[in-house]
């Protein structure tokens, strides 16, 4: 993942794979204590980025899409997590899999 320099993100080599969808996932690690820096300075709209709302959202909890890119990042705790989509069938998959975890209407 690439953002802005000294924003304390790790890549962790031991949270990357394929999940059942074909899409590759990467694992980060950061000290960012609050998705809301993410909101504002990161993954905004006019690059392209969309807040996939939950029930679960919260400063600890947030969830962005990258239709264009065909990519997902997902910020828990600390943690961020990022699918990489190869095609527009897997980005499809990976969204309506979010839609049927999530009951999400979006």
């Amino acid at each position: 993942m690439s953002l802005e320099n000294g924003t304390n993100i790790f890549e962790d080599p031991t949270q990357s794979f394929v999940n059942e969808r074909g899409n590759l996932v990467k694992g980060y690690i950061t000290s960012i204590g609050s998705r809301y820096v993410f909101d504002f300075n990161y993954f905004t709209r006019d690059i392209g980025w969309k807040q996939f709302g939950t029930e679960l959202d919260a400063s600890y909890f947030g969830i962005w899409v990258h239709e264009k890119d065909r990519r997902v990042v997902t910020y828990v705790e600390g943690d961020l997590t990022e699918v990489i989509c190869s095609d527009q069938e897997g980005f499809d998959k990976e969204t309506q899999s979010m839609k049927a975890f999530y009951n999400s209407a979006q």
